[in-house]
């Protein structure tokens, strides 16, 4: 164990209430699990969320996981099914569609078009294919989890 679980508190009904935590989904016992036993990953400062302390998150810090175990998103945003909300998240999407650009706008970025699939041989049409197969299979699962699926350009 890294650190004790502080609950969070907020306001219901102009009443100021702890937050409980209940760990009837995957998403919200691996948010509680990370919450717990990760080593060296509270935010400074916390997401955007964490600040607003909106709606009933579990925990009182605001606690990001190195890697890719959640995402890029702190342990509240999981467990409240706002992953794709958290600001960190958010930042990496930037950053990520920023680099894009940037490969695009020095010529290392190719678009995809159809005489480039003429020109491509089968083999590198296969693992494409493969690649494609699989982002759809991860984003159909994120819909079936209950995660919104945002694409970026």
């Amino acid at each position: 164990v890294k650190r004790l679980f502080e609950p969070a508190t907020y306001f219901h009904r102009n009443k100021r209430v702890q937050a409980s935590w209940n760990i009837d989904r995957a998403e919200r016992a691996l948010a509680i699990a990370v919450y717990i036993f990760e080593k060296d990953v509270e935010a400074k400062p916390n997401c955007k969320q964490c600040d607003k302390s909106i709606g009933p998150t579990p925990g009182s810090r605001c606690i990001v996981p190195s890697g890719e175990i959640l995402g890029g998103a702190c342990t509240n945003c999981v467990y409240s099914g706002h992953r794709l909300a958290c600001s960190f998240v958010r930042a990496i999407e930037r950053e990520e569609l920023a680099k894009k650009e940037a490969q695009k706008k020095n010529g290392e970025l190719r678009p995809l078009t159809p005489e480039l699939l003429r020109k491509m041989q089968f083999a590198e049409l296969e693992v494409l294919l493969r690649i494609l197969r699989n982002a759809i299979e991860e984003r159909q699962e994120m819909i079936r989890s209950g995660q919104a699926s945002r694409s970026t350009p």
